[in-house]
């Protein structure tokens, strides 16, 4: 699998168009599709704000290594929520994490 290959799996996994993705970069919507196409590959600052915003790594992007990776199912379920679900689930992890500091 290629880098281009890899960023479209993962904006098409959160449901991302390519115009969010270009909105979100401040790039247009042709480099983000250069991209996916591997005519062109996304700079430096652009692909750590792409794993960013594709819940990655920029490793695994690059490489296809994916033990780093933090894409996982929670993550893909997690993007079908409601904010007020969300919200919950974040509130119970804060009370998880902190409960356990102590």
């Amino acid at each position: 699998m290629t880098i281009g290959n890899r960023i479209r799996t993962l904006r098409k996994g959160l449901n991302y168009s390519q115009e969010y993705l270009a909105e979100q970069l401040n790039v247009s919507r042709q480099a983000v599709s250069k991209w996916e196409k591997d005519l062109t590959s996304p700079d430096t600052k652009n692909m750590i704000q792409l794993a960013q915003l594709l819940n990655s790594t920029v490793e695994y992007i690059a490489s296809g290594k994916k033990d780093d990776t933090k894409i996982n199912y929670e993550v893909k379920e997690n993007n079908k929520l409601s904010k007020k679900q969300k919200k919950i689930i974040l509130t119970k992890k804060k009370m998880f994490h902190g409960s356990r500091e102590r």
